[in-house]
């Protein structure tokens, strides 16, 4: 420990003292702030190239979305469809079924016109079953083309190391920003 102030104290006095330099050129300070004015801008025009991309990419997410979305709506229109498809075969049923239970009403004698109602009821029970199963149907397609959309889009957000590179960044940005402002 001596030696190391015993070679202070000799620098020292060989230099007449310790002195601050103040000749910008040689000590670098130009090439300095021209260093970090580049690596500003360099670093400026990255980021913006890396958010218009990923900009890019969530809005092909988003036509890719709604392209899944129109799709299941067509599909969900068909469904419908076919739905009133099946409650204007219903309806032709219960006039027919009418139609008959009139006519046999008329001809035939209580049983036949019990046997008649029976059946009628029982139509509109498997009707009624059929139409909720068909809205069902439709109902558990639409979740889970939303449901394997969405878990998609997230596994593919949690696994990819330039998002979460660039989402630490941006918050590190934002959280400077934010602390520059007070």
């Amino acid at each position: 420990m001596e030696n190391l102030t015993n070679i202070f104290l000799f620098l020292s006095n060989e230099n007449e003292g310790i002195q601050l330099n103040t000749d910008i050129f040689e000590a670098n300070i130009i090439n300095l702030a021209l260093l970090i004015v580049l690596v500003i801008n360099v670093a400026k025009d990255v980021l913006g190239s890396i958010l218009s991309a990923r900009k890019a990419s969530i809005l092909d997410k988003i036509e890719e979305a709604d392209k899944k979305l129109n799709e299941a709506d067509k599909r969900f229109t068909e469904a419908r469809l076919q739905w009133s498809q099946a409650n204007i075969f219903g309806e032709d049923l219960e006039k027919k079924t009418y139609q008959r239970i009139n006519a046999f009403h008329e001809s035939q004698n209580l049983k036949n016109k019990d046997a008649l109602l029976r059946e009628y009821f029982s139509t509109l029970v498997v009707l009624d079953l059929k139409n909720e199963q068909v809205q069902k149907q439709v109902r558990n397609y639409v979740m889970e083309l939303a449901l394997i959309e969405v878990y998609g889009v997230f596994t593919k957000l949690v696994a990819n190391k330039k998002f979460q590179e660039n989402y630490s960044n941006y918050s590190v940005l934002l959280l400077e920003k934010l602390i520059g402002e007070k």
